[in-house]
């Protein structure tokens, strides 16, 4: 009987150690005017309040309150990713992402946003080789122009979207 007595106990330590953690919400300006809200969420991936968005950032309307990543246009979808990570660089070669919130952030999660699909993780992971799979803050992912998604003005070809 001591052991059940205890059993309670353990299961609510267990469930303490495998609570998701809390979305991040970001406040980004938005073009023209306003504010929306992005949101980060564990498992989820990025969602954006769609309201206040100009309707060139959607590719199609009446989707309720919060809009999916890969419901945005590419200019909505860049516009996200530069307000979510203000310090990653864009040059010609190279995304050059600096993890912010590795608790949220994955390798599928950054290959669903700049490659397109979060199935090229391992390529993705291929072209970091240093980098652990475990995200730690300020780790710096290079995302090669040939695995950016065409969207962003990279070359990649695998087609289609899948956040977490």
């Amino acid at each position: 009987m001591g052991v059940l007595r205890y059993f309670p106990i353990f299961s609510a330590v267990a469930l303490f150690a495998t609570a998701d953690p809390t979305p991040i919400d970001v406040r980004a300006k938005v073009p023209g005017g306003g504010q929306a809200i992005l949101r980060v969420q564990f498992r989820k991936g990025v969602l954006v309040e769609s309201k206040p968005l100009p309707k060139s950032f959607l590719l199609r309307r009446s989707l309720g309150p919060w809009a999916a990543y890969e419901d945005l246009s590419a200019e909505g979808k860049r516009w996200v990713l530069e307000a979510l990570f203000p310090e990653d660089e864009w040059n010609r070669a190279e995304v050059r992402h600096l993890v912010r919130w590795p608790e949220l952030e994955s390798v599928w999660l950054m290959a669903a946003l700049f490659t397109g699909h979060g199935q090229n993780y391992d390529k993705l992971e291929h072209a970091n080789p240093k980098n652990p799979e475990k995200l730690s803050a300020k780790d710096l992912w290079r995302i090669p122009q040939d695995l950016l998604s065409p969207e962003l003005g990279g070359s990649g070809t695998l087609p289609g979207y899948h956040q977490p």
